[in-house]
C-alpha cells in the first residue's frame, strides 16, 4: 500500500496533524452551539449506546474487512 513506502516518523506526524485538525474542527463546532447541555446529552447518550451495541467491535471488523479487500486488490 502507499503508506508502507512512508517512513514511520512521517506517517505519526501526518496522524498527529489530522487528530489536531479534527480536534479544532469539533472545538469550533462546539463553541458555535447554543445550548450546551444538548450537546453534552448527545455525547453521553451515543457512548452509552456505542457500549450497548458494542459499536468499536463491528467498526474494526469493518476496517480489517476493508484492510483485507484493499490488500487483496495488489
Amino acid at each position: 500500500m502507499v503508506h508502507d513506502r512512508f517512513p514511520e516518523r512521517m506517517k505519526k506526524i501526518v496522524f498527529h496533524g489530522t487528530g489536531l485538525v479534527t480536534l479544532f474542527i469539533g472545538v469550533q463546532m462546539a463553541l458555535k452551539t447554543e445550548n450546551l447541555v444538548i450537546l453534552f446529552l448527545s455525547v453521553i447518550l451515543g457512548a452509552i449506546f456505542g457500549e450497548m451495541i458494542n459499536l468499536r467491535k463491528h467498526l474494526d471488523e469493518m476496517g480489517n474487512y476493508f484492510k483485507f479487500k484493499s490488500e487483496n486488490l495488489c
